[in-house]
């Protein structure tokens, strides 16, 4: 009898074990898909937002240039389905205010 009962437990820890272990996926979270952009995204009028409004927006800059008072940003261009080109938004700010963005 003790025997059955151990193969009963040994047989429910294998299946509860098996069901963790066969969905084994990795997530990327910075994955290429995700992160590029169509560059009509940044043909919005961004001029007059505060720092802060464009961090919320875009996240931390990559650099912050304090003596120019400029954001610097890497983004990728989606040119097709499947490539994506790196390119660098940079936003000017004067006087706490966005002053031009400049995409290169």
């Amino acid at each position: 009898m003790s025997n059955q009962i151990f193969l009963k437990i040994l047989l429910i820890i294998f299946l509860f074990s098996s069901c963790s272990i066969s969905e084994n996926k990795h997530y990327i979270l910075n994955n290429l898909n995700e992160s590029c952009f169509d560059l009509n995204k940044f043909k919005k009028n961004y001029k007059g937002m505060t720092k802060e409004q464009i961090i919320y927006i875009f996240g931390n800059p990559i650099i912050s240039d304090s003596f120019n008072n400029v954001f610097h940003y890497i983004i990728f261009e989606k040119e097709s389905r499947s490539k994506c080109h790196q390119r660098t938004l940079n936003i000017f700010f004067k006087k706490n205010k966005v002053s031009k963005l400049d995409i290169q």
